[in-house]
């Protein structure tokens, strides 16, 4: 019985495949015949795959700290832009007291005075995740020695007869386990 070209190939593929016992041994020419193994080879084989699992835990906590090397300069970035912004605040504050209220020098009308210095416990923002960076920020009011309410006043030091106040905020805070404080000062004249 004669076969075309294309029948040929479909009934070998047929035979490769169909489960017959003679094809149950091989795989495409290759026998696959399993030998017993001994106790040793079995321990030697488990002892390879702890071994790999070993080294890619070894590699995984690697690349972690790497990453997380990665994070932390940009968390102490973030950090130090919320203090620049909450001493951007204070400065703020500092500039829009009118010199009626600088003069009164009363805490109830401002956060400056110079009779006691005050210290804050203040929130200066929160880190993605929800995290709260705190802080504290001491606030301390000078007046020029050279004011005229002093008595003191040298008519060759101070012709115009000025009154100059120097406020001063200081926030302490802590960023991993570090503490920083930065300072703003602000120059009154009236």
């Amino acid at each position: 019985m004669s076969r075309t070209h294309g029948e040929s190939h479909q009934n070998r593929g047929e035979d490769q495949f169909s489960g017959s016992k003679e094809h149950a041994g091989s795989l495409g020419g290759i026998e696959t015949r399993h030998k017993p193994r001994s106790s040793a080879q079995a321990g030697f084989a488990l002892l390879e795959v702890t071994v790999a699992l070993a080294l890619l835990v070894v590699i995984g906590m690697v690349m972690l700290k790497l990453s997380l090397n990665v994070v932390y300069p940009r968390q102490w970035m973030m950090q130090q832009s919320l203090t620049d912004a909450y001493l951007s605040g204070e400065r703020a504050r500092a500039e829009r007291i009118s010199f009626s209220d600088l003069n009164q020098d009363d805490a109830s009308v401002s956060l400056w005075t110079t009779t006691a210095n005050t210290t804050d416990d203040v929130l200066l923002g929160k880190l993605p995740g929800g995290k709260e960076v705190t802080g504290s920020v001491t606030r301390v009011m000078t007046a020029d020695s050279n004011n005229p309410e002093n008595g003191n006043l040298h008519e060759d030091e101070n012709p115009a007869a000025m009154k100059i106040w120097k406020l001063e905020s200081t926030l302490k805070y802590t960023i991993g386990g570090r503490n920083y404080e930065k300072s703003r000062t602000i120059i009154r004249m009236q």
